[in-house]
């Protein structure tokens, strides 16, 4: 049985090809934590190109880089726990998703737990989302069951990662939460088109001005019509409905693409924060690297009338690592670590597999 206070490794490597964000936590129970240090490693061009191509790898080669990403989050891992001279009761992992089809009963994180167990020398839990989609839920989003609990005081909470997610406080005071829209996905990628790997400050957004066709193609799609229980998004329904949407429109300066998507996006997060309950403290609170453009963040606060609070950028870039180590926790402690209302599954879980080293 694990005793307080317990520290653990929460490492986090998103859709959004940011890096590999590390957040060593020290937990003084379940609902008090310090954060004792933290990082973001980028990914060389090297692994770029490998997670970029890993959904169109065979069976055989897929496994091969899921061992070798295994074999490098340990090596990560145990630099930063040297660096800090520490030793965690336990590294809750959340992988890199190359697959995610819940629909069709499946999700796929790669970063082996058994070779980071093996290799790191310390006990993994990972594969949080397989649970959940067994037992007929979306595998996402994991995070509202700890936001309230970690992040108390405010009525929502927005995460702008490769995916925009939001949890809030529904009418009832239940908490609700939901993929709104794609968002950095989006925004590297016209960033990249500019030549750029993402767009700091939003300087290319700035320079153009929205395109109001494609603003309403988009808003047009199912995803945005679904008032309630949206399904949770992947890099396969960005690839399949919203890019192509772009695509249309690829004459148009990479300036106006931009402008426009920053729009949608913050049109988007403003509509899933107006399903909140009624609440004179709107504030919600912003991490994720989106948090850093401060475009998108204005216009969200302009076209929602909410108080968009950021926190310092450690906690900005490390919030969802935190999250992670914190539902290896419950895992630890046997308890549920997932919420039916939000994900769809026929009951509630403590999902992730624990790996011995």
């Amino acid at each position: 049985m694990i005793a307080f206070p317990v520290i653990a490794l929460g490492l986090m490597s998103g859709t959004s090809l940011d890096g590999l964000d590390l957040a060593l936590v020290k937990f003084q129970s379940e609902n008090s934590f310090e954060l004792l240090a933290c990082d973001t490693l980028g990914f060389s061009d090297v692994w770029l190109e490998r997670l970029q191509s890993a959904p169109q790898l065979s069976g055989l080669d897929l496994s091969l880089l899921d061992r070798d990403f295994g074999s490098w989050l340990a090596e990560a891992a145990v630099s930063f726990l040297q660096q800090h001279g520490a030793t965690p009761a336990f590294i809750a992992s959340h992988g890199y998703t190359v697959h995610h089809l819940p629909q069709k009963g499946l999700t796929v994180q790669i970063g082996n737990p058994a070779v980071l167990a093996a290799k790191s020398g310390f006990p993994v839990i990972a594969d949080f989302r397989q649970g959940d989609v067994a037992l007929g839920g979306q595998g996402a989003p994991l995070v509202p069951v700890a936001e309230p609990i970690l992040f108390p005081n405010y009525q929502a909470w927005l995460n702008l990662g490769g995916i925009a997610n939001l949890t809030y406080y529904n009418e009832n005071r239940e908490i609700q939460a939901a993929d709104l829209v794609p968002c950095n996905q989006i925004l590297n990628i016209l960033a990249g088109m500019a030549g750029k790997t993402f767009d700091q400050d939003g300087q290319i957004a700035r320079k153009g001005q929205p395109i109001p066709a494609l603003l309403n193609e988009l808003s047009a799609l199912s995803h945005y019509q679904e008032k309630s229980a949206k399904q949770s998004l992947g890099r396969e329904w960005v690839e399949a409905e919203e890019w192509p949407v772009y695509q249309k429109y690829s004459s148009h300066p990479i300036e106006n693409l931009m402008a426009t998507a920053v729009l949608h996006i913050a049109g988007c997060i403003a509509e899933g924060l107006q399903q909140s309950g009624p609440t004179r403290d709107k504030r919600v609170l912003v991490t994720g690297g989106g948090a850093h453009h401060t475009l998108l963040m204005a216009l969200i606060g302009q076209i929602s009338g909410w108080q968009v609070e950021k926190p310092g950028k450690k906690m900005i870039d490390s919030k969802e690592a935190i999250v992670f180590a914190w539902l290896g926790l419950q895992r630890m402690l046997e308890k549920p670590n997932t919420i039916t209302r939000v994900t769809g599954a026929s009951r509630a879980i403590s999902s992730g597999g624990h790996y011995l080293s």
